[in-house]
């Protein structure tokens, strides 16, 4: 691409930048929020295999009186 064809596109591409940088940062707010989920899930199952050894311990009494 010739020097005159690049500085013909310089204009538009400054001004799709700044669309460009907003969808990066909601991308990356997206991304911090799916990770937030995440973490969240990790914690309730590492909680729930914490219980469940009492509860299955509550279950066998019960059950065999």
């Amino acid at each position: 691409m010739s020097k005159l064809a690049i500085a013909k596109l310089l204009p538009t591409a400054a001004q799709s930048f700044p669309t460009a940088a907003q969808s990066f940062l909601d991308s990356a707010e997206l991304f911090l929020t799916s990770a937030e989920s995440f973490t969240g899930s990790a914690e309730s199952i590492t909680g729930n295999a914490k219980v469940f050894p009492t509860m299955l311990e509550l279950l066998l009494t019960d059950s065999c009186g």
